[in-house]
């Protein structure tokens, strides 16, 4: 028998016996995160980067807990532990006993759908509320986030002497903050800014969770990307922290070596630069290349840009997590595999999730109001009053979930009068923009569309007049040019309004990767996917859109709402409401149309 595959040796024996007897292009395999089986060593299928930001994302339904912000706000270590105790006890149970790794039907189409491997949590700071990930952290200050993340690691992980229960992934190192230019931002700060803030939090989670693994930052620091920074891969993080897994890439980072910071006219040379760096696996994505280490590795060490010595590094530490979590050894081995699958959205998880959201909840004042005695008569009133927003990276809950509506029903009765939202803004219809208000640069009806076979916008695309940007393809393709599973769509021309006043713009889309999300840019603003614009009757201007399909069901339309005039008070209904009711309780807020992974906020303004 080979010692790799003797149970009786330690997990280091093993995974250095099994590296030895692999090939260049088989370690190679390895460091991608859709890693297909090897059948010559039996290294098994595995698919790493599911989410577990406050419950297990995919596949199937799960308990889903408060978002991580609310996390931040219980102030209770202990509480997060036991929560993502909780979270890994449902993975590990749907792991052996449901489905582990999805191939179709899902998002992605089963990339990044194994039970076992979490890129959570997110460990950056929120410096400025308008960005789009704010929900996903714990605040903005870096020693709760640094102890928070610390607990949920370890209860995310388990504490086995010999396995993990699932591996944990302190996200993203570091010093990124903004969606907007998120693949290109330079953060600049001083060794000072760096130390004590942006990095605390990852050392406090490094040294006091352990993690196996931490996932690098799109951005720059200093004008050094993160994917190819040394001093923060190695030395810091290794060196000076004694961290001893692997270095995960964010989606496609790799890639934005070369494409987004320009850093290389070849992207060979940013893959290894990356692997030089101390990225050891690459999760790849939407770029013209899936994945730069598969595509290049082997070739850069034939022109001795990097060496076989450090690929068998990284190929080692990525096996000796996959053999920690048990993945070489029979599941009665494995403690965690006798853990059932009723206790996926059982009783005691469903308790735990209200016990955090209780402890989340910051009351900033009360001048006597609360509580809200029996007596009184109550107007419920708001965008979110009969919603339950889960956020970000938020799995399908497999228990009913509450809605502020069904919660004050049950508490209140007869005495809650509810009003249903269904205003729209100023009471107004979208329409598709068509080919009378939409002009190429050319001066022809419509747009101009640039069709690229690839996710990246690159080489020469097709060009070709679409009279409008209304499009459900499914599982057609664009045009016959594009033979690829991922393509790029980039609209420009101009936007002509027949009338003066307040315009409403959206974009309606599926079949975007969440952090790829299209964009739509008037008169040379960035506006999102929705916004309410003042335009001028006769003046044209400058449009420009941008879709890269990379998931199931591709669709986009860009549609807008013309100013109406005679147009009523569209509160009406809630005002007569809360003038009747002794109590107006008004539950407003944001969803993931505002604000996301992939979108900030332009400003703490209201929006349309």
């Amino acid at each position: 028998m080979e010692p790799y595959r003797d149970t009786s040796l330690s997990f280091e024996e093993r995974a250095d016996d099994l590296v030895a007897r692999m090939t260049l292009e088989e370690k190679i395999a390895v460091l991608i995160e859709t890693s297909e089986a090897n059948e010559r060593l039996g290294i098994p299928k595995y698919y790493h980067g599911n989410e577990a930001l406050h419950g297990v994302v995919r596949p199937g339904k799960y308990t889903v807990f408060p978002q991580a912000i609310a996390f931040g706000a219980m102030f209770d270590c202990d509480l997060m532990e036991e929560i993502t105790e909780a979270i890994s006890d449902e993975a590990r149970a749907m792991h052996h006993r449901g489905q582990a790794i999805t191939e179709k039907n899902t998002l992605f189409g089963g990339r990044y759908s194994g039970l076992l491997t979490f890129w959570s949590p997110d460990l950056n700071l929120c410096r400025d509320p308008r960005w789009g990930r704010t929900p996903e952290t714990y605040g903005e200050d870096p020693y709760l986030a640094g102890k928070t993340g610390a607990a949920f690691v370890r209860g995310l992980q388990g504490h086995d002497p010999k396995y993990l229960k699932a591996v944990a992934t302190p996200k993203h190192f570091t010093a990124n903050n903004e969606e907007h230019n998120r693949f290109s931002c330079n953060a600049k700060m001083s060794e000072k800014s760096l130390r004590e803030y942006h990095l605390e939090p990852f050392r406090i989670a490094v040294k006091e969770g352990h993690p196996a693994t931490v996932m690098a930052a799109y951005n720059a620091i200093n004008g050094i990307p993160c994917h190819e920074n040394r001093r923060l891969l190695t030395d810091i993080l290794r060196r000076e922290w004694g961290f001893d897994g692997y270095v995960v890439s964010d989606c496609s980072g790799v890639a934005r070596l070369w494409d987004a910071h320009k850093r290389y006219a070849d992207p060979a040379d940013a893959a290894s630069a990356a692997m030089n760096a101390g990225v050891d696996l690459e999760c790849g994505g939407y770029a013209a290349y899936e994945h730069l280490y598969k595509e290049f590795l082997a070739g850069q060490v034939e022109k001795g840009k990097t060496t076989e010595e450090r690929i068998t590094e990284a190929c080692r530490r990525v096996l000796l997590a996959r053999f920690r979590l048990g993945q070489f050894d029979p599941d009665d081995m494995v403690p965690f595999s006798k853990i059932p699958l009723s206790v996926v959205g059982c009783e005691k998880h469903r308790d735990l999730a209200l016990r955090a959201a209780l402890e989340s909840i910051v009351l900033l004042k009360n001048d006597g109001v609360l509580p809200i005695g029996g007596d009184k008569t109550i107007a419920l009133v708001g965008n979110n009053a009969a919603v339950c927003q889960f956020g970000d990276y938020s799995g399908e809950p497999l228990n009913r979930p509450v809605s502020p509506l069904d919660g004050m029903l049950a508490e209140y009765g007869a005495a809650v009068t509810a009003v249903p939202w269904k205003w729209k803004p100023d009471g107004r219809t979208y329409l598709p923009a068509d080919r009378a208000h939409l002009c190429t640069p050319d001066g022809e009806p419509g747009l101009r569309g640039e069709y690229y076979a690839n996710a990246g916008f690159l080489g020469e695309p097709l060009t070709r007049i679409d009279p409008a940007v209304d499009f459900a393809w499914n599982d057609r393709m664009p045009d016959a040019y594009i033979t690829s599973v991922q393509y790029s769509i980039r609209w420009r021309g101009e936007l002509c309004p027949e009338t003066d006043g307040v315009y409403l713009l959206r974009l309606v889309w599926s079949g975007s990767a969440p952090c790829e999300k299209p964009t739509l840019r008037v008169d040379g603003r960035e506006l999102g996917q929705e916004a309410a614009l003042t335009l001028e009757a006769g003046r044209r201007y400058p449009i420009v859109i941008e879709y890269r399909k990379a998931a199931e069901d591709p669709m986009i339309r860009f549609e807008w709402a013309i100013p109406e005039s005679g147009i009523g008070d569209p509160f009406a209904e809630e005002i007569a409401a809360a003038a009747r009711a002794d109590v107006t309780v008004a539950v407003v807020g944001l969803g993931r149309e505002y604000e996301s992974e992939g979108r900030d906020r332009e400003s703490l303004g209201l929006p349309p």
